[in-house]
């Protein structure tokens, strides 16, 4: 089932939120990096952020170490 993970479904019965949740993505994301600094984590690597391809990409080692600074 993890690998059928389609967040927005597709097609004709698309979820009509769609573009509401992506610009609240954005607007988040925006007010994050304007408030914070963010750099890799130790862990965090080439080889652990190859990108694993299904519906949606993850990365290969499962997880990203991010580190927030206040600016």
């Amino acid at each position: 089932m993890r690998e059928a993970y389609i967040p927005f479904s597709r097609g004709t019965r698309v979820c009509p939120g769609i573009y509401l949740a992506t610009m609240e993505l954005k607007l988040t994301f925006a007010s994050i990096l304007h408030k914070y600094q963010v750099t890799l984590g130790d862990r965090t690597t080439a080889d652990v952020m190859s990108r694993k391809d299904h519906f949606v990409l993850y990365p290969k080692g499962g997880f990203c170490d991010l580190v927030f600074t206040d600016l």
